[in-house]
C-alpha cells in the first residue's frame, strides 16, 4: 500500500509550458482582443465618443450637464427599445419593417381608449395585444406564405400605417395623467422610462 504512495522517480513529469509559449499567448489573446474593439467592429462606440467630445467642448454648459443627461436618457429609451426588437429578427437572418409602425399604431389605440373614457390598465393591454397580433401576423406570413420578409413586413407595415391614420383623425386630449407620468418622472434623477428599458 505504501509502495503505491511513493511516486516513481522515473515517471516524467508534465511538460510546463515555457516563459516564450506564454508570452505568444498573451500576445495572442491581447490580438484578438485590439481586433474586437476595431473601429470595423464597433465604429458607433467611437463615433459616439467623438461627438461627445465634440459637443462637450463646444458647449460645455449646457452639454455636460445632469438635466442633458436625464432628457437625453428618457428620449433615447424608447429608441433602444425598438432597436432591440429589430435586432432579434435580424439575428434570425430576418427583417422587419413594422416595429415602427407597430409602435405608432400601439401608442394610438392606447390613446384613443383612454380618451374615451377605459381605463389605463385596458389600453395597455390592448396595445400590447395589438402588437401580438402584428407579430403573429409576420410570422405567419414568412413561415407559412414563404413570403420574403423584407416584402412581408413592408406590406403590413404599409396596411398598419393607413390603419393608423384613419384611427388618427383627430388630436388627442385627455390621457390619464398617471399613464403620462411614465414619459417624465424620475426616482433619484433616473428617468422611470429608462428603468423599464433597463429592465
Amino acid at each position: 500500500m505504501n509502495d503505491q504512495l511513493i511516486a516513481d522517480p522515473g515517471a516524467s513529469s508534465p511538460p510546463t509550458p515555457s516563459v516564450s509559449s506564454r508570452d505568444a499567448t498573451n500576445r495572442s489573446r491581447l490580438r484578438a482582443t485590439m481586433r474586437k474593439l476595431s473601429p470595423n467592429n464597433v465604429s458607433s462606440l467611437y463615433l459616439a465618443a467623438a461627438l461627445l467630445i465634440a459637443f462637450s467642448m463646444k458647449t460645455p454648459d449646457t452639454f455636460l450637464t445632469f438635466r442633458t443627461l436625464k432628457s437625453t436618457l428618457a428620449a433615447q429609451s424608447v429608441t433602444s427599445l425598438v432597436a432591440i426588437a429589430v435586432v432579434i429578427p435580424m439575428a434570425a437572418g430576418a427583417f422587419d419593417l413594422t416595429v415602427g409602425f407597430t409602435v405608432g399604431i400601439s401608442a394610438t389605440v392606447a390613446t384613443n381608449l383612454m380618451t374615451n373614457g377605459h381605463s389605463p390598465q385596458l389600453a395597455i393591454v390592448v396595445a400590447l395585444l395589438c402588437g401580438l397580433l402584428i407579430g403573429a401576423l409576420n410570422g405567419l406570413v414568412v413561415t407559412q406564405l414563404r413570403i420574403n420578409s423584407f416584402i412581408a413586413t413592408l406590406g403590413t407595415g404599409s396596411i398598419i400605417q393607413a390603419i393608423m391614420l384613419i384611427i388618427a383623425d383627430k388630436p388627442v386630449f385627455g390621457v390619464d395623467k398617471g399613464f403620462q407620468r411614465i414619459g417624465y418622472e424620475s426616482s433619484f434623477g433616473v428617468p422611470w422610462i429608462f428603468m423599464t428599458m433597463i429592465g
